[in-house]
């Protein structure tokens, strides 16, 4: 079942369609959760999957704007602004920092 739209899209031959709305079909995908009791003794979490999906993977998403401006405010902290991607993974004590900023959002969502 399809529904029609009032947009527009153009094709990859360069025609322009009107769009429509298919209707989701149910992913036969199963997931397990397998967690320690204790995960400070084991930190690991398997993860597994059985069958596969029948759908393009969900659009991207924004990082949220509390998230951002933290990591924001850590950059400045620290006077790295000339940082590269490469020099941010390697820097030690961004790392630091970060893992003191993902425990805090950790706690704050057990809340």
């Amino acid at each position: 079942m399809e529904l029609q739209m009032s947009l527009f899209h153009v094709t990859e031959n360069n025609e322009v369609t009107q769009g429509s709305i298919q209707k989701k079909l149910g992913c036969p995908v199963k997931f397990w959760h397998y967690v320690p009791k204790n995960l400070e003794e084991c930190p690991y979490i398997i993860i597994m999957a059985r069958y596969t999906h029948n759908h393009p993977p969900p659009p991207l998403s924004k990082i949220p704007t509390a998230i951002q401006n933290d990591l924001k405010n850590i950059i400045a902290e620290e006077n790295i602004l000339d940082l590269t991607a490469r020099r941010l993974i390697t820097l030690m004590y961004f790392l630091i920092n970060l893992r003191v900023f993902l425990k805090k959002i950790s706690i704050h969502n057990k809340n």
